[in-house]
């Protein structure tokens, strides 16, 4: 038998032989207890040695409590019994060394990726919170930097000034008004950011400027100054900064009077208007007093024109310094004179003109008879291809400077100014010393006008010629050459050597019936002084007319025995017709010739020449009778050749 200790019915290894059913009391029969020192029936002990314990009082890290078997001898080994499981599941404290929940990120998310930024701030992971977006653009938590327009931080927009204020303000105009005792200023402002407030207007004085008011808007343009009737003034630009732009100045001015004559009968005139009032440029208000004698005003880009019902009509409405204008004028008589004046104050001799490639419209504000290499500043004559005024222009030439029938520049024209197509842009300010003339008359300078009479037209090219040949007489400034459209005269010149230029007026209203157009190549004569004769000029390229154009050919007198090259019709004009048109045409060869009349069926309707010519340029004029108005077909034949040529007539 087995002694059993605890009482539990389990005995340990301690046994002594007894008889059966004698056995002293606390001896049994088996000896299954595993620790005879605790009281357990189950013989179940857990890991910490306790009875039915189911490690109960072990932690998360296998450290029992002191108050068991086994976390007492845990104790004398220097383990900590207290471990648990944190919000991540990781068994943390006791004897773990892993501190509670130090798996979780700033957010609280376990293993997750946020984290604290620069400014203290839990960013990235699930935060939905950008690092560092706290701080401002000088990296300072919670500051209050900033970025400019120029997108400097803190830069106050000082490193692109120019790009908030852009060319500034310009065209600044000081008007008396001594009815009111006040000053107007008006400007011009067209380059306006966002970032600009309004205007500082002040008064300039012994090298002292002193701010008469603040313009708090970048909207108004026109400023009235009260108890001034004299002074200079200027103004300037600030932005939301403060930053400012260099003040221009303007003295103020009365009303002066320009006045302009027409005596062209009915013609266009190339004018520009270096006297305008402030407050009224409308063409209603300019051109009322002589509203009856004005078909039209035409611009670059812009037109309007005089309806004797509607009144003006069309998209130009305002008259601008910088601007030249073709004024449609209608006389009843040609040798009429007609008077205009234009009241207002001078053209600021320093204006800014901006010009484009190709054609520019624009205004000459200086004094009369400058010269064009004068006048033109010296970096921007090598971006100017050639100026066009009313029936002159003035080509460069790489050794004779400027050349053509333009020379010098006057007060109260419009000058086209084409520049180099291959540049954008650039700036033009007149090289003047800022006088200026008080009347335009429509002449021609010194030119001398020619016999030859044409119509002036807004639209105009010019033929600059380079050479003459000659064979039957000697060239001399008394000879005068004569282009032609159409049969129909377009422009004269005296000749005045090499370079002479010949105008070519274009098309562009009944006054100009048959004037070139874009498909035209116009042909050249010369009248000899001496002999009075019409003499035929050939060009073996003459390029075809297009509106401000500068073309520079060569011509030479037809010798007798050149014939033409091939047997066609030349031209017919007018057409349509009616009652009669012109028919010119060459034949290469001596040869039998038919010049015939077709209807549109093919029916003949009439024979104009059935006969043997020679060689040579020909013309009949037909007066056709009795027959009905409509398309006809004009032919052409020789032996060896067949031409045709529509013809309209119109009854």
């Amino acid at each position: 038998f087995y002694w059993d200790d605890d009482n539990d019915g389990l005995g340990s290894d301690l046994y002594s032989d007894y008889c059966s059913g004698y056995e002293p009391d606390g001896w049994v029969a088996n000896n299954d207890d595993l620790d005879d020192t605790i009281y357990c029936e189950s013989n179940n002990f857990d890991l910490c040695w306790v009875c039915d314990g189911a490690n109960a009082l072990m932690d998360c890290n296998g450290v029992c409590s002191p108050d068991t078997p086994v976390g007492q001898e845990q104790v004398s080994q220097g383990l900590i019994y207290g471990a648990f499981t944190d919000d991540c599941d990781i068994c943390s404290g006791g004897s773990t060394n892993h501190e509670e929940n130090s798996d979780q990120d700033c957010n609280q998310d376990c293993f997750g990726s946020a984290y604290l930024d620069d400014c203290g701030i839990c960013s990235g992971g699930n935060t939905e919170h950008e690092e560092n977006s706290d701080q401002d653009c000088a990296g300072v938590c919670f500051g209050d930097g900033f970025y400019d327009y120029c997108g400097d931080c803190n830069g106050y927009n000082e490193s692109c000034l120019d790009l908030i204020f852009g060319d500034g303000p310009s065209d600044l105009y000081a008007q008396i008004n001594l009815e009111s005792e006040q000053v107007n200023l008006t400007w011009i402002y067209d380059d306006i950011s966002d970032q600009v407030l309004g205007y500082l207007i002040w008064e300039h004085d012994d090298d002292t400027y002193n701010l008469l008011s603040e313009i708090e808007s970048n909207e108004i343009l026109s400023y009235e100054i009260n108890e001034f009737v004299s002074g200079t003034f200027c103004i300037s630009v600030y932005d939301v900064y403060q930053n400012e732009t260099p003040k221009i100045c303007a003295d103020a001015s009365e009303f002066s009077n320009f006045n302009f004559i027409f005596n062209d009968g009915s013609g266009s005139s190339l004018l520009s208007f270096p006297y305008l009032a402030n407050d009224d440029t409308s063409i209603e208000t300019i051109f009322g007093p002589i509203e009856e004698h004005v078909e039209g005003i035409i611009t670059e880009g812009d037109a309007a024109s005089n309806d004797p019902f509607l009144g003006w009509v069309g998209g130009l409405s305002e008259i601008d310094r910088k601007k030249g204008y073709w004024i449609k004028i209608y006389l009843n008589d040609e040798d009429e004179t007609l008077n205009f004046s234009v009241a207002g104050i001078p053209t600021d001799p320093n204006t800014i003109y901006s010009l484009h490639e190709h054609a520019n419209l624009i205004s000459y504000i200086g004094p009369d008879g400058v010269s064009v290499g004068d006048a033109l500043p010296d970096n921007m004559e090598d971006f100017v291809v050639g100026i066009i005024g009313q029936g002159v222009a003035a080509s460069p030439d790489p050794t004779l400077g400027w050349v053509g029938s333009l020379d010098s520049f006057w007060i109260g024209k419009g000058y086209w100014v084409k520049i180099d197509p291959d540049i954008n842009s650039v700036d033009l300010i007149w090289n003047l010393d800022g006088r200026q003339s008080s009347s335009y008359k429509n002449v021609q300078g010194t030119k001398r006008i020619t016999p030859f009479k044409f119509k002036q037209s807004t639209q105009q090219s010019f033929y600059f010629i380079e050479e003459i040949t000659t064979n039957t007489f000697i060239l001399d400034d008394n000879d005068i050459l004569v282009s032609y459209c159409n049969g129909t005269i377009v422009g004269s010149r005296y000749y005045n050597g090499k370079h002479t230029d010949v105008p070519a007026m274009g098309y562009d209203g009944y006054n100009t019936a048959g004037y070139c157009l874009n498909t035209d190549t116009p042909n050249f004569k010369i009248y000899d002084s001496e002999t009075n004769r019409m003499i035929e000029l050939f060009g073996g390229d003459i390029p075809s007319w297009e509106n401000l154009e500068i073309y520079k050919i060569t011509l030479t007198e037809l010798e007798p025995e050149i014939l033409p090259d091939e047997t066609d019709i030349v031209s017919v004009y007018p057409n349509p017709f009616n009652p009669s048109t012109k028919i010119s045409f060459n034949t290469n060869a001596d040869s039998h010739v038919e010049l015939l009349v077709y209807d549109i069926h093919g029916k003949l309707t009439q024979k104009l020449i059935n006969e043997k010519l020679e060689a040579g340029m020909h013309s009949i004029k037909w007066n056709p009778d009795n027959i009905a108005s409509g398309l006809y077909i004009l032919s052409l034949n020789t032996e060896t050749t067949t031409t045709s040529s529509k013809l309209l007539y119109i009854k």
